[in-house]
Order: structure tokens, then C-alpha cells, then sequence
């Protein structure tokens, strides 16, 4: 807050909201080129290292803009524009500023709607797994089977798993679907010879979560496979959906 301060000129002021996000006022702006330089500064200042006992850190940040009265008319409406303008800045990556636009709500309305329907998906049975099969380097023997998540909602139809896999992730629904695919397709690689082996796909956020070896062992436990399969099914793993780290 001590480095926003700094920037704020007669008639600005910054304030926290919350967790990492704050915001800033800036009275009677109306050039968007200025606009866009306070956004850059704001971010230059705040991307510099910090000291901190000794110890230097790095932190990025993304700024959303929103303008008043075209974007809102009450500080409420305005702070949901310039958050939805800062959803689309973080989609870009860090160090980078977006202003808001009509369409995002039309978008982030789409979203939540989608969300809705995904929290209910697995009880629904709208989960399936398909198994694609894995030949050797020669394309001569079959070796394994990879398990590839697909939702099909009664209501949208098809969804892609480049659109539901993120937003799983952000809704944190990732877990409980993450277990489901992996218990699922060792009940299915039970079934098979043992010289054949199972790859299951899971995100950096399955892989960052505490419990994910517990839910690993359990699917090999519950599902009748021994732990002598576990290096196999392990060597599988593999990360398809690559997120930011953020710190």
C-alpha cells in the first residue's frame, strides 16, 4: 500500500478490498491514455523486489480498469467492472492491464451458469472416460490406455476439457472430479492384463494438493489393484493443464 501511495496524485486515493487486491480512485479522470500510464506505473512499482528479513521477494500484479459513470453507476457496479477487467488481465498473464469491456459480463455470466452445472455434473453421471490406446515406438504393441475426461451436459452438450478443466480448478471442483477419473479408471485397468497400463491426466492443482498421494493409494486400494502396480500407474501421471504458481 506504502508503494500505491506514492503514486496517488491530488484527488487519487487506495485502499485495500482484501487478500492481495486493492483499489484506487482516481477523481475526475477522463483520458484513457492516463489511465493506461497509471495502470503501467502501478504495476512497474509493484513488480520491483521487496526486502524482507533479509530475504528478496518477487510478486507480480494485474490491474482491471473500470471508468464512472460509463461502467457503473454506484461504487458497487464499478468495482464488479474493474474486477471482471482484472479476471481478463490475469487470463493474459502478469504485468498486464485490461479495461473493461460490456462483453465480460455477458461472459462472466456464461461462466457462472457453467459452474452451476459442473458442481452437479459427476452426481448427475454426466462424467465419462475415454481410453485412448498407446502403441510402442515401433506402433506394433499396445502398452497402455490414456483416460481422457469428457463432460456431456444435458444442457450445453459437449464440453471441451480445455474449457471445464480450468474452471473446475478455479471453482475448486477439481479434487472431488480428479479422484472420480482416477478411481474410475483403475476400475477399469483391473480389468485388463496386467501388462497393460493406465495413464490418467491431472492438473498442477490436483499435484499441489496435500491429499492427492492419499487419493492415489486409495484408488489402488479400493479398486482391488496391489501396491506393486503403483510405480506403473505413477509413471503415467503426467500434468496437461499448465497454471502459474502464484506466490
Amino acid at each position: 500500500s506504502e508503494r500505491l501511495e506514492g503514486l496517488m496524485g491530488d484527488g487519487s486515493l487506495c485502499g485495500r478490498l482484501g487478500g492481495d487486491e486493492f483499489a484506487v480512485i482516481v477523481r475526475g479522470a477522463s483520458d484513457a491514455g492516463a489511465i493506461g500510464d497509471l495502470a503501467r506505473r502501478i504495476i512497474e512499482t509493484l513488480s520491483r523486489p521487496y526486502e524482507i528479513d533479509a530475504h528478496t521477494l518477487y510478486i507480480g500484479a494485474s490491474v482491471g480498469i473500470a471508468i464512472g459513470p460509463r461502467d457503473g453507476r454506484t461504487a458497487e457496479m464499478l468495482v464488479r467492472s474493474a474486477d471482471l477487467a482484472l479476471y481478463r488481465a490475469k487470463d493474459a498473464g502478469r504485468g498486464v492491464y485490461r479495461t473493461y469491456e460490456p462483453e465480460l459480463h455477458v461472459k462472466a455470466e456464461e461462466r457462472r451458469v457453467l459452474e452451476m452445472a459442473l458442481r452437479t455434473a459427476l452426481e448427475n453421471g454426466e462424467m465419462h472416460l475415454d481410453y485412448q490406446p498407446v502403441v510402442d515406438a515401433r506402433g506394433e504393441t499396445l502398452v497402455a490406455f490414456e483416460a481422457l475426461l469428457r463432460w456431456t451436459s444435458p444442457r450445453f452438450g459437449i464440453i471441451a476439457p480445455e474449457k471445464f478443466i480450468p474452471l473446475a480448478e478455479d471453482a475448486r471442483l477439481i479434487a472431488p472430479i480428479g479422484a472420480w477419473a482416477l478411481r474410475t479408471a483403475c476400475e477399469e485397468a483391473a480389468k485388463w492384463p496386467s501388462d497393460i497400463r493406465v495413464a490418467v491426466n491431472v492438473s498442477a492443482d490436483q499435484l499441489q494438493n496435500p491429499n492427492f498421494v492419499t487419493t492415489v493409494t486409495s484408488a489402488l486400494a479400493n479398486t482391488g489393484l496391489s501396491s506393486a502396480a503403483t510405480p506403473r500407474t505413477r509413471r503415467a501421471f503426467r500434468q496437461v493443464h499448465r497454471r502459474p504458481v502464484d506466490t
